[in-house]
């Protein structure tokens, strides 16, 4: 890949700050701060899941929460007989 390739990706899959309010923007770049000075420190970084609830779409595109039972759930799957 060519500088100018490479360039060509950037532009096209980055955002702009034009693009965003400057305090979204600002909001951004303190995180990025944060997070390389965390690398800098040798911390580890995590992340989490904001959203819990939804698992899937319906046929409109809709969230849903999980209704079937989880593998947890199932004795066969947890070593224990069904009767």
């Amino acid at each position: 890949m060519t500088p100018e390739e490479r360039q060509a990706l950037i532009d096209q899959y980055m955002t702009k700050p034009e693009d965003v309010s400057p305090e979204v923007w600002a909001r951004g770049e303190e995180s990025q701060r944060r997070m390389r000075e965390k690398r800098e420190r040798g911390e580890v970084l995590t992340s989490w899941s904001k959203d819990n609830t939804p698992i899937g779409l319906n046929d409109n595109f809709e969230p849903f929460p999980l209704t079937r039972k989880t593998r947890d759930d199932n004795p066969r799957d947890a070593g224990e007989q069904e009767q």
